[in-house]
């Protein structure tokens, strides 16, 4: 009976840590060897097999019910970067909507009589999404953070202005306008397309802006130094994300490039941008040369990610947990084989 409880901790250790190093391919993995034991045990003890497949079934049963598989985490979030992209697809063919009733894109903030930002470009393209669909309407007669507008409970329910990779933080946005001058966004004025001299296919109307802290319907984004980020550095500071990629089961996963919407309404995602790169991108009329590749470029493979200890210390164990219980059960038939010859 010890050696049964020695072999019935061997099989907890092996498929716990086939499990917590390779998701459901090491408990599949794992299952080869353990049912080859069962056989063996069951030709030896009925009962002791009995136990074991027993142990067996609700040790699976808890590994379904509390593990959050790599492959899983990984669909997930594949899901999440795809509803981004539609995210950003549903806000650009509102704008459009927007351009084509009006003339031109709205403008970055709508400002009342004295000058006081009143409401932001979110503010205005949110018919055209669905605000619509909600009973009480939002008086654009008031401030965007007048106790009337911000009391409305689907102010907070607006999925469709924050990326789902995210933290889900009500009321917040992922998508942002770069204000400035020469950009699509100048302030208070709406520019059309027909202001363009550049390649609307080669100019950005959104940017993706991870861990943002703006309200969607607050008249505020991010300026075109902002989003240019610090002169010395390589690359500017968008697009940004949450968005996450495996490389390999040993190291944590990576941080992808953010999204841009063009103004053309095309949704890209767009990696390793020079600042210089990226102020040609976002202008409306300066003329830069942007070669075609630009859009379509990848990153070089990046370096790998800080190593997962979790899996490099589940590996090994389950190694050496899959030699042991292997080696205990040649052991034991030997054993077997030896005092039946006695």
């Amino acid at each position: 009976m010890r050696a049964s409880w020695v072999v019935i901790l061997l099989i907890a250790v092996f498929v716990a840590a086939g499990m917590i190093t390779l998701g459901w391919i090491g408990l599949l993995l794992s299952l080869c060897p353990v049912i080859l034991v069962l056989a063996y045990w069951m030709e030896r003890n009925h009962g002791c097999a009995a136990t074991l497949a027993v142990f067996m079934l609700f040790m699976a049963l808890g590994l379904f019910l509390i593990g959050t598989p790599e492959e899983h985490r990984r669909a997930l979030e594949a899901a999440r970067r795809m509803q981004c992209a539609w995210n950003l697809k549903r806000i650009a063919v509102a704008l459009h909507e927007y351009h084509t009733e009006h003339g031109s894109f709205p403008p970055a903030v709508v400002v009342d009589g004295q000058g006081r930002p009143m409401h932001g470009w979110r503010r205005l393209v949110a018919p055209y999404i669905g605000e619509a669909m909600h009973p009480r309407p939002y008086d654009l007669k008031q401030p965007w953070d007048a106790p009337d507008n911000a009391s409305l409970d689907w102010v907070g329910e607006m999925p469709e202005f924050q990326c789902p990779s995210g933290p889900k933080t009500p009321g917040m946005t992922n998508y942002v306008a770069v204000v400035g001058p020469g950009t699509v966004w100048q302030g208070t004025r709406g520019v059309s397309l027909d202001e363009f001299t550049d390649d609307p296919a080669k100019t950005i109307l959104l940017v993706e802006l991870a861990d943002s802290d703006i309200p969607w319907p607050e008249p505020r984004d991010i300026t075109l130094d902002e989003a240019l980020g610090l002169p010395d550095a390589p690359t500017g500071a968008v697009p940004s994300s949450r968005h996450t990629s495996s490389q390999d089961f040993l190291h944590h996963p990576l941080r992808l490039a953010g999204n841009v919407v063009m103004a053309d309404g095309t949704v890209l995602s767009i990696e390793s941008l020079s600042r210089d790169e990226l102020l040609a991108l976002l202008t409306i009329n300066g003329g830069e040369p942007i070669p075609d590749d630009i859009l379509t470029r990848r990153a070089a493979r990046p370096a790998p990610g800080t190593l997962n200890h979790r899996t490099a210390i589940g590996l090994p164990v389950w190694a050496l947990a899959f030699l042991l219980l292997i080696s205990h059960t040649v052991w034991s038939k030997r054993r077997r084989a030896q005092s039946g010859n006695d």
